[in-house]
């Protein structure tokens, strides 16, 4: 199989984890690496890319005292090519949206101490088309709304995200449809 999604955070001072692990009796070689300074982790996705793996998740959270980024990558052949923005403000993710140019894999939202401010990053595979749906920043009902209209078997939850807001729990997912590389 191969791991589609991880979460990284601290709680009470402890680092926890949570993920996705699609078991499709594939077994491609991954990496994970949760503890990157920015540049760390620019540095890991060209050593990365060198193994001829592909970045599908993006993580990136903090201890309260320091910002850390979090990837996970695969060499599985059916992935294509992917690429990572983040930084962006929501303008400019629903630019990137629509329209597509590539198939969302995962969306984060996250507080920048870079920027001062919420920002978003996205994972956008070269494989346009195929049927999905994205939501961001929205409540748990849309969530299972979408879940029953858009999820199933043939259009799995690929990525899902929960951020405590002063408004709030609220919630980001993507469904990707069925190909063999999600």
């Amino acid at each position: 199989g191969r791991f589609l999604d991880v979460e990284v955070d601290y709680y009470n001072g402890v680092k926890k984890y949570s993920g996705i692990f699609y078991e499709d009796g594939d077994d491609y070689s991954y990496a994970i690496h949760t503890t990157n300074s920015e540049s760390q982790f620019h540095d890991r996705m060209r050593s990365q890319q060198d193994l001829g793996r592909q970045l599908i998740d993006f993580e990136h959270y903090d201890t309260g005292t320091t910002e850390y980024f979090a990837g996970i990558w695969v060499n599985d052949p059916n992935q294509p090519v992917t690429t990572l923005y983040y930084g962006l403000r929501t303008q400019e993710i629903d630019s990137l949206l629509s329209p597509l140019e590539g198939r969302v894999i995962d969306i984060e939202r996250y507080y920048s101490e870079k920027h001062g401010s919420f920002r978003y990053a996205m994972i956008v595979a070269a494989h346009p088309g195929g049927e999905w749906a994205v939501e961001k920043y929205t409540t748990g009902a849309v969530i299972d709304e979408q879940q029953i209209a858009v999820g199933g078997p043939d259009t799995p939850m690929i990525d899902f995200e929960m951020y405590n807001t002063p408004f709030g729990l609220r919630y980001g997912a993507v469904w990707g449809s069925a190909h063999k590389s999600l």
